[in-house]
């Protein structure tokens, strides 16, 4: 069967790898499609599929999100051992077999698996980055994110079936292997949040140290040489946006900087975007930028990306900025570098949280309740050293999370590799002595 033309294609290569003695057959051999709707009552949790973890259960932003029994009388049934499939997702791996009971979007198809087919073998196959290569040579659509394979295209394609036992041994050696990297990879990740949480700490206990005391907004206690006011006594002026018009409509063009330039972590505004606008020649001057100013976000945000992170400017000057964008001009004396990590504190902290509004889809920053919080300000000259003390821990945790993102990539790349090499039957699962996990580490030592 490896003969047929269909599996020519570029994208469907993989299936010439293969030891001689196992088969491919279509899709349509050894899949069937489940009918099965919720109907009155529904069946388990929403559930969904990751590109990474397969089939789980949905989470949601909000209460208010989840469908009522009634929403879901259509939704398709998922029960366990079946194959999950989002064809508008299959770029990004978006199947897979699920351990889960429930129910998923009428968009998505359940289907029944052979007796032919191991599932824990399906679910790698399936899933395996040469597949995922396979579905998108056959997608089709105009958007990126809603390309889709046509239900032929899908019936069509390519199931590599070896003999059964060696996929039970196939199965049982990617299950083994991955749950080893897997395990590598959440530590990374986990320590990973610990670099980013000791660094806010850090952060925090630099510039504004009361804001880790209990009840720290009504103690009396102030670190020597450090006044207690209002935030509002740093800023010179508080000035909004605009968004202005096409390139070529009004006087004079400039680059207008966005909420998506910034730069949440560091501080700072990408290098590499830029959108000009026009202005009429007034509304430029007034509202151009000088390196030291601060720029704030007063509209936008979200549940996980709250409005109100602040940026420093260091361009040349001249710049614009957007109407979900504030210019903080400083009063003298004030360390620009020390006031962006005063501001980074607050919002940190959760102080800035307290003058969010929210009446609408899109979170507003209220700037008089904001610059109205007590701040403790050490002098002009602590300020520049507790600036350059911040950014140097900065710079250190932002070299050490490029070595753990490293890590990280190098473990997902190898993790696809194998399974790749696995499900075309290019590793010997019988005879492999060294673990994943143990070829990993040596990897990872030569390049971190």
């Amino acid at each position: 069967m490896r003969g047929y033309a269909k599996y020519r294609s570029p994208g469907l290569a993989f299936v010439e790898q293969i030891p001689a003695h196992w088969e491919v057959v279509p899709f349509r051999h050894v899949f069937t499609e489940s009918r099965e709707v919720n109907g009155e009552n529904p069946v388990g949790p929403m559930l969904s599929v990751s590109g990474y973890r397969g089939v789980e259960i949905k989470e949601y932003d909000s209460d208010n999100r989840r469908r009522t029994p009634e929403e879901v009388a259509t939704y398709r049934v998922v029960r366990q051992g079946q194959l999950a499939v989002n064809t508008m997702w299959l770029n990004y791996a978006g199947l897979g077999v699920s351990a889960i009971e429930g129910h998923m979007s009428p968009a998505y198809r359940a289907y029944d698996i052979s007796r032919a087919l191991e599932p824990r073998y399906v679910h790698h196959l399936l899933r395996s980055s040469i597949y995922v290569q396979g579905y998108t040579a056959l997608l089709t659509g105009i958007r990126p994110n809603s390309l889709q394979m046509s239900r032929d295209d899908l019936m069509s394609f390519p199931v590599i079936v070896p003999p059964l036992e060696d996929q039970r041994l196939i199965a049982d050696y990617l299950d083994r292997e991955t749950a080893e990297i897997d395990a590598f990879i959440s530590d990374q990740q986990a320590f990973r949040h610990l670099l980013i949480e000791r660094w806010v700490s850090g952060l925090v206990n630099i510039v504004q140290p009361q804001l880790l005391e209990q009840d720290s907004l009504h103690s009396p206690k102030l670190r020597p040489s450090w006044t207690r006011t209002r935030l509002k006594s740093t800023v010179e002026s508080d000035k909004n946006g605009s968004w202005g018009s096409d390139e070529g409509v009004d006087q004079v063009t400039r680059r207008c900087i966005r909420v998506a330039d910034f730069d949440k972590h560091s501080g700072r505004i990408h290098s590499r975007s830029e959108t000009n606008r026009s202005y009429p020649i007034d509304q430029a001057s007034s509202l151009a930028l000088k390196a030291g100013d601060l720029l704030i976000e007063k509209s936008g945000g979200g549940p996980t990306s709250p409005v109100g992170n602040v940026v420093l400017y260091t361009g040349p000057g001249g710049d614009l900025y957007s109407n979900f964008v504030a210019r903080i001009r400083l009063q003298a004396g004030i360390d620009p570098r020390f006031s962006l990590y005063l501001h980074r504190a607050l919002y940190l902290s959760g102080v800035t949280n307290r003058s969010i509004k929210q009446t609408t889809g899109i979170q507003n920053l209220d700037s008089s309740s904001y610059f109205n919080e007590t701040v403790w300000l050490p002098s002009p000259e602590e300020q520049k050293v507790l600036g350059q003390r911040v950014e140097a821990q900065r710079d250190f945790t932002d070299e050490t999370l490029k070595d753990v993102d490293l890590s990280i990539r190098l473990a997902e790349e190898r993790r696809a590799a194998l399974i790749s090499a696995a499900v075309t039957g290019q590793i010997d699962v019988v005879s492999h002595g060294v673990s994943a996990a143990e070829r990993l580490q040596d990897e990872l030592e030569v390049h971190v």
